[in-house]
């Protein structure tokens, strides 16, 4: 089932990017922002699998840096916030057949992404780590990876499958729904190591592994913006978008949120 999700979303992308498939459009292709105030609620879809940026708390409720600034977009439109949590596999592609107003889910933007759908300001930057056995000695950095010899965890349409194919193509992918299952293979010997990006990589350390069976080499080997997906013909709902970005950096509120979900980069 994974692999056919992995296979129906990859060619729905390939159809976009074709010669007489237009991108993405609202209902009546209206501009977004414009259907969010007739309506008077933003739909926001998000995982909630990405801690620091959105998590399920122990209540149900889905919280962190993505659901903050979820809040201050709806907040800066005056309308009521409606998060939607979807499993991130199906995700783009829902959101492209015109499903929701927002995705806010630590979305890298990549020149792929860029054919089909326009992206806010970055508003984050992460990087692709490796997570591996403990006293694993023959993977030292991800250059080590690239062997034969190696299968990969990663989840599935993420940028971390990417990094694979582009600097690690001796190496054997193998997808998982969820960045967690895949650590638990790699607990398991199903795989050798976990590609995944930094700051999920480092939460999971902390909170869920200590240090007891594995452990990360946690040097990002890539450099990747972070931003906000918005369908092509929704040019206002960017600027609104880009404008709450912005305040949020110049007021400084935007340091607390880092500060908030220990995102501060040193």
């Amino acid at each position: 089932m994974k692999h056919f999700l992995w296979l129906f979303i990859s060619l729905f992308i390939f159809c976009l990017l074709s010669a007489g498939c237009p991108p993405p459009t609202t209902p009546g292709n209206q501009d977004t922002l414009d259907l969010v105030k007739q309506r008077g609620t933003l739909i926001v879809l998000l995982g909630a699998e990405y801690p620091p940026f959105n998590v399920l708390d122990t209540t149900g409720k889905a919280v962190g840096l993505d659901v903050d600034i979820a809040q201050e977009i709806a907040n800066d439109m005056q309308v009521t916030l409606d998060i939607q949590v979807l499993p991130w596999d199906g995700m783009l592609a829902f959101f492209s057949t015109g499903k929701g107003d927002l995705i806010i889910d630590g979305i890298s933007i990549t020149e792929e992404r860029q054919k089909v759908l326009d992206f806010s300001d970055p508003y984050y930057r992460v990087g692709q780590v490796i997570l591996k056995r403990k006293g694993d000695t023959r993977i030292q950095s991800y250059r080590d990876l690239n062997q034969a010899k190696f299968k990969i965890a990663c989840q599935m349409g993420a940028t971390s499958h990417k990094a694979i194919t582009e600097l690690m193509p001796q190496a054997t992918p193998l997808f998982f729904q969820q960045p967690d299952e895949g650590a638990s293979a790699l607990k398991q010997g199903f795989v050798d190591a976990l590609i995944m990006d930094d700051p999920w990589i480092k939460v999971y350390l902390h909170e869920q592994e200590s240090g007891e069976t594995l452990e990360g080499i946690l040097e990002p080997f890539t450099d990747e913006p972070i931003g906000i997906p918005v369908r092509k013909d929704s040019p206002k709902m960017l600027q609104q978008v880009n404008k709450t970005l912005k305040r949020l950096k110049d007021s400084g509120a935007y340091q607390h949120l880092l500060e908030k979900y220990d995102l501060v980069v040193d």
